[in-house]
């Protein structure tokens, strides 16, 4: 498994070298929910959309 620092250095090597603070900020926050939504799915840690909708619309 890598470390934060590599999958880091990893997201920056893949950006245009022209690439500004708000692009570099972006993908690297993008990264992290990505791998955060991973490791949910892995952990069975998710909703239905369905059990979502029913939450919110008050439908049973």
């Amino acid at each position: 498994m890598s470390t934060a620092v590599e999958e880091a250095k990893k997201v920056l090597e893949a950006l245009d070298p022209a690439s500004d603070w708000e692009q570099i900020m972006y993908r690297m926050y993008a990264r992290q929910k990505i791998d955060q939504g991973l490791a949910d799915w892995k952990a069975g840690r998710l909703v239905s959309q369905q059990d979502i909708e029913a939450e919110f619309l008050g439908e049973d």
